[in-house]
């Protein structure tokens, strides 16, 4: 499942955390952020639903390609988080290269040591 995995990080439990059906992640160079949506015409953050530090991710899986009809593709990820549970999550087939960008930078993250 684990793609990448942080040695550091704590056991992760098998329990799935909790999603709405539309969200927005969120990854700065500190925490990874899930929010709920808000907004009437244009989506755009509204309640943190999920928040972590970076070393608290223990692993990350490699994205799996969802097939849709047509040419593009969804991309579905899970992410371990220490303590916390598992956030499984797709990125919408018109953001697959915005989602294998955000899943390099967690996987460096990954492998960086922290002290």
């Amino acid at each position: 499942m684990a793609a990448v995995t942080n040695p550091a990080a704590a056991d992760v439990p098998a329990a799935q955390l909790p999603l709405p059906g539309r969200f927005i992640v969120g990854l700065t160079n500190q925490r990874l952020m899930v929010f709920s949506i808000g907004g009437a015409f244009v989506a755009e953050p509204k309640k943190l639903l999920h928040s972590y530090a970076l070393d608290q991710l223990a692993w990350i899986s490699e994205p799996e390609p969802e097939p849709v009809t047509g040419v593009a593709q969804a991309l579905r990820v899970s992410v371990g988080v220490a303590g916390a549970g598992v956030l499984s999550f797709e990125f919408p087939r018109l953001q697959v290269a915005e989602a294998r960008t955000t899943v390099r930078r967690i996987e460096r993250d990954l492998t960086i040591p922290r002290s």
